[in-house]
């Protein structure tokens, strides 16, 4: 009790100095934080993106965006941006490829590979800002003519990130997952306090989006993954909206909750009006996600008899409700960052739990309980990648440093033990 009662008063120091805000996103954010694992190659990929963010003029010849726009309510843009990442480049390359994704040469210190990397880059598509949805709509119908699957990611992101942070989010995640991913960046300040008071500003916002989308691919695999505050977005939309407003879909295909910051009791007990739009939901815990475990002791401290759990967290006992999947992520030491292969390996399942992967066993412990850990040999061989590359980290821009990794996040995130 009292070592929770000192954790919990640095973390209000924490939080009401200097905007560092801990809860419950990354305060290294910007760097990049998908480990890089053997076999994998640099690329260049486009990622769709929906924002309630004011467009910010640069002397670059890129795209960025900066504060949520309150007035109009309506206020949205639409566009692409390319972003760096790494993956294993997938058999189905040729047709990434005709969607815009480049791989870039192994080493980019020769001069004749550099030449050969910018020459890719020149032919290739580069950012633009698309005059409306129905524009956004077309390109991404464009996309799926050419690939062999129909499957559609978005991405909503959790608080206190910039546009190009969540941007390189999604990147990581569609470089992950291998299909369009549309990032949904709403307008969140750099602070908890500033994102809580802007998620619900864009919330009407977000379900006039994810209806759009919905209605505009009937038949097409559509999934939503969600990180952190982002959840409760999701969360509110199932709440707000009917599986009848968006036409003649079945649903959505999957829903999943990475580090949910939700009130576990609240989630509970509005489950059926979630599980109306989707049969398959899938929700992250962990008990080493620093920002999670300092967002449930803020609760604690101010309602210390009733404070509840979040649903982020191993405490929060999910794996009893039948409707749901849930995956503990602690053994991966990944602090507050999203499991991006591992949400791969979900939807390339169709939302249900495999036994293993490329990088990772699924041990199956209780009720609807699983547990992540990882292949030792991939992982070792990870580790000892990032410790070489200790120090070097990018600044969520678009540019070729990002084929470098920072030092492994359970270093960077401080979670070699449990915060519990």
């Amino acid at each position: 009790m009292i070592s929770r009662i000192v954790f919990c008063f640095f973390s209000v120091v924490l939080l009401l100095s200097a905007q560092i805000f801990v809860a419950p996103e990354a305060a290294f954010a910007g760097n990049r934080l998908k480990r890089v694992y053997e076999g994998e190659s640099n690329i260049s990929l486009p990622v769709y993106f929906a924002t309630d963010r004011a467009q910010v003029v640069t002397s670059k010849k890129d795209l960025d965006y900066g504060k949520q726009i309150i007035f109009p309510l309506d206020a949205m843009s639409y566009g692409f941006k390319r972003m760096d990442s790494t993956c294993t480049v997938p058999d189905n390359m040729e047709s990434l490829t005709k969607c815009g994704w480049l791989v870039y040469p192994k080493d980019l210190g020769k001069s004749k590979d550099k030449r050969a990397a910018f020459i890719l880059e020149s032919n290739a598509e580069v950012s633009h800002v698309l005059s409306s949805f129905d524009e956004m709509v077309a390109k991404i119908k464009s996309n799926l003519d050419v690939l062999p699957k129909r499957e559609i990611v978005i991405y909503v992101h959790g608080c206190c990130l910039s546009y190009n942070e969540s941007m390189q989010q999604a990147a990581d995640l569609a470089s992950s997952v291998q299909a369009p991913v549309i990032a949904y960046s709403w307008g969140c300040s750099l602070g908890y306090a500033g994102s809580s008071m802007a998620f619900p500003r864009t919330q009407e916002r977000f379900n006039k989006f994810l209806i759009g989308m919905l209605k505009s691919f009937p038949d097409a695999k559509i999934s939503v993954v969600s990180s952190s505050i982002g959840t409760q977005l999701v969360h509110n939309f199932c709440l707000q909206r009917r599986p009848e407003d968006y036409g003649n879909r079945k649903g959505i295909d999957e829903l999943i909750f990475s580090r949910a910051d939700l009130d576990d009791v609240a989630f509970r007990s509005q489950l059926e009006s979630v599980m109306r739009h989707s049969k398959k939901l899938i929700v992250y815990v962990s008990r080493n996600d620093f920002q999670i475990n300092v967002s449930g002791t803020l609760r604690w401290f101010f309602f210390p008899s009733q404070h509840g759990e979040r649903a982020g967290h191993v405490r929060s006992g999910l794996q009893m409700e039948q409707a749901l999947t849930v995956l503990d992520v602690s053994p991966l030491k990944m602090g507050h960052v999203i499991p991006y292969e591992s949400v791969a390996d979900i939807l390339a399942n169709n939302g249900d739990v495999p036994t293993d992967s490329r990088l990772y066993k699924y041990q199956h412990m209780e009720d609807n309980l699983y547990r992540v850990v990882p292949q030792q040999s991939i992982f070792a061989h990870a580790t000892k990648k990032q410790l070489r590359v200790k120090g070097r980290a990018c600044d969520g821009c678009s540019s070729h440093s990002h084929n470098w990794n920072t030092l492994g996040t359970s270093v960077l995130m401080g979670s070699d033990g449990d915060n519990d």
